[in-house]
């Protein structure tokens, strides 16, 4: 992925100054409450709070993590694409993979850090578990799933729909990018569009 793009990606989540620590619980009370009127999903809710946690937590403890897997797990629906170096980040963005493989309540491990404490340069790890091994045909969603641990992404608004939590996995330059979205489906009953499980 060329740097001018990744940098691009980056400034989504460049939120500014980090509040000092004597004010960030009124902080993150606003954000919370924000997201509570914004978005309809928990998932939403859960991952745009945790994206804000480990920004604030970075003036302190460098960063935060979250992480469903002993908590209430939503089916998700969840789509992935490999877009070239030449393929613009907002082209990306406008032309999106569809979200057509349905993941029954996959494990979700979130990480923000920042190595420079007070959110400078943050970086954002995900690693979704689902419950059993995916067998479907899209390569790029199999690479992301099977991974043994958590995956370095950047985090971009998604321009179809705010109640998916999309990410860019960059490549080496050359190679490309994995644009991958996700979001807790429309009902719990599967859509006929979605494939159930594409896992085995």
């Amino acid at each position: 992925m060329k740097q001018e793009e990744v940098e691009k990606a980056k400034s989504f989540t460049d939120f500014g100054v980090v509040p000092n620590w004597n004010m960030l619980g009124r902080e993150l009370d606003r954000v919370a409450e924000g997201a509570n009127k914004q978005f309809q999903t928990k998932l939403k809710k859960d991952l745009y709070l945790a994206v804000f946690y480990a920004y604030f937590g970075s003036s302190r403890f460098c960063g935060g993590g979250w992480c469903n897997s002993q908590s209430e797990r939503p089916d998700i629906t969840i789509g992935a694409k490999c877009f070239p170096d030449e393929v613009s980040l907002e082209d990306s963005l406008n032309n999106p993979p569809d979200m057509d493989t349905y993941l029954h309540e996959p494990a979700i491990d979130f990480l923000g850090f920042a190595t420079a404490g007070y959110g400078r340069d943050m970086d954002h790890y995900i690693q979704i578990k689902p419950e059993s091994k995916y067998t479907g045909d899209n390569s790029d969603l199999a690479e992301f799933l099977s991974s043994k641990k958590k995956v370095h992404v950047i985090i971009v608004p998604d321009q179809k729909d705010e109640e998916v939590f999309s990410f860019i996995i960059p490549r080496e330059p050359g190679e490309g990018y994995v644009l991958v979205r996700f979001r807790e489906p429309y009902t719990q009953n599967k859509d006929s569009g979605i494939q159930e499980t594409n896992v085995n």
